[in-house]
């Protein structure tokens, strides 16, 4: 069946199902919601601002950050509500009113369509996060020539050690076994 027959209670007992309040509730989606997490950065150029009224010391590095101005973030975050809104609006056109004692009503359909959205937003940082991740490595394996196993790098460390320290003052490897006493 196409579509959900909404439940109306009868006299507070039963269920009854009122067949000529079709919803669908394949639009209960968020497709068209603008989810504000993406990972971009941008090269860090100087900005030569003009600025009529000083609001405080700014830190010297604040220029020069990757990061997004904040403008920008202010600008998202504006077309996510927007986006938002819109969608409850459709769906408050779409589903019955909450006060219609129906199964599926607007207020519900809100609350699936904020918990889609809520999932989106971690899936994207998620995302996000694994591919700034994912460069920074292939950065650092672009570097180095290789990727580098525990091995290298206890081979690394104990190289720079017998450069570093004297044979009697050198770091000696260590291992103890504990136990309770029987």
């Amino acid at each position: 069946m196409e579509h959900v027959a909404s439940l109306i209670y009868t006299r507070g007992a039963c269920p009854s199902v009122e067949l000529e309040s079709h919803v669908d509730i394949n639009c209960i989606n968020d497709g068209g919601v603008f989810v504000p997490v993406l990972p971009l950065l941008e090269s860090p150029v100087e900005q030569s601002r003009k600025v009529l009224i000083s609001l405080g010391k700014q830190r010297d590095n604040e220029e020069m950050s990757p990061l997004l101005p904040i403008e920008d973030i202010n600008k998202f975050l504006s077309e996510q509500c927007r986006s938002l809104n819109s969608a409850l609006k459709k769906l408050e056109d779409s589903f019955p009113p909450s006060s219609a004692q129906t199964l599926i009503s607007a207020a519900e359909a809100s609350l699936v369509l904020l918990s889609h959205h809520i999932g989106s937003i971690a899936e994207h940082y998620c995302n996000g996060v694994g591919y700034i991740e994912e460069m920074l490595r292939s950065q650092l394996v672009s570097a180095i020539g290789k990727e580098i196993q525990s091995e290298d790098f206890t081979e690394f460390i104990l190289f720079h050690n017998r450069k570093l320290f004297k044979n009697e003052f050198a770091p000696k490897p260590f291992c103890h076994a504990i136990r309770r006493p029987e």
